[in-house]
C-alpha cells in the first residue's frame, strides 16, 4: 500500500507562485513588462511564503496610496476606508414619479376599487344625513302637535280654580289626579305645568 503524501497547506498555496514568481523575474530581467504588475521595482523573491508577504505589503502600500489620494474631503466625513464606495443616499429615500405604476395593471385595478368604495361610503353618509334630517323633522313636528293638542284642551276645558289650599289637603289620590296647576307665560297665554314642580 501506498503511502499517502502529505502536503502542507503552504506548498500547495504558493507552489504554483514561486514558478510564477520566478518566470516574473526572468521577464523583469529581460526587461519585457508583465501586464499584471504596476510600474513597481521587482525584488527577488526566493521563497513562497516571502512572495505572500511581499503581496500583503503593496496591498497595503496601495491602500494607503488611496487614503492620501482621497484626501482631506473624505478623511473629514469619516472615510474609514476610502478606496471603498460609499453609498450617497438611502434606496428608501428615493423619490418616484407621481405616475410610475401607471402601466401597472394590479395597481389600477386597486386604485379603482379604492375609488368604488370611497363613492359607495360617501352615498351611503349621505343617505344616513338624509335618515337622520327626515328623523328629526318628524320628531319636531310630533311635539310641536302635542303642544297645540295640550293648549286646545286647555281652552275648551272647564275648570275651577282652588283658592284654598286645605281643600288640596283634604283630597285623596283619585281627587288629586285632577288637578292642574296652569302659568301665564311671557307671551301672555296660559298653560299647564306640572303641580308638584
Amino acid at each position: 500500500m501506498a503511502a499517502k503524501r502529505s502536503r502542507s497547506p503552504d506548498t500547495s498555496a504558493f507552489a504554483e507562485a514561486a514558478v510564477t514568481g520566478s518566470a516574473r523575474e526572468k521577464r523583469v530581467a529581460a526587461g519585457t513588462p508583465d501586464a499584471t504588475s504596476a510600474p513597481v521595482a521587482v525584488v527577488a523573491v526566493p521563497d513562497a511564503a516571502e512572495r505572500a508577504k511581499a503581496i500583503f505589503v503593496k496591498r497595503q502600500q496601495e491602500r494607503a496610496a488611496a487614503v492620501r489620494s482621497a484626501g482631506s474631503a473624505s478623511a473629514s466625513a469619516g472615510g474609514v476606508k476610502p478606496w471603498k464606495k460609499r453609498q450617497a443616499a438611502r434606496s428608501s429615500a428615493a423619490t418616484w414619479a407621481a405616475d410610475s405604476n401607471a402601466g401597472n395593471k394590479a395597481w389600477r385595478a386597486n386604485m379603482a376599487a379604492k375609488a368604488t368604495r370611497k363613492f359607495v361610503s360617501d352615498m351611503d353618509k349621505e343617505a344616513k344625513e338624509e335618515e337622520s334630517a327626515k328623523r328629526a323633522e318628524v320628531r319636531a313636528k310630533r311635539i310641536a302637535k302635542l303642544k297645540r293638542k295640550a293648549e286646545n284642551e286647555l281652552k275648551s276645558s272647564s275648570f275651577q280654580v282652588l283658592r284654598n289650599p286645605e281643600k288640596v289637603k283634604k283630597m285623596n289620590k283619585k281627587q288629586l289626579r285632577q288637578v292642574r296647576k296652569t302659568v301665564v307665560n311671557e307671551h301672555g297665554g296660559v298653560e299647564l305645568v306640572s303641580p308638584w314642580a
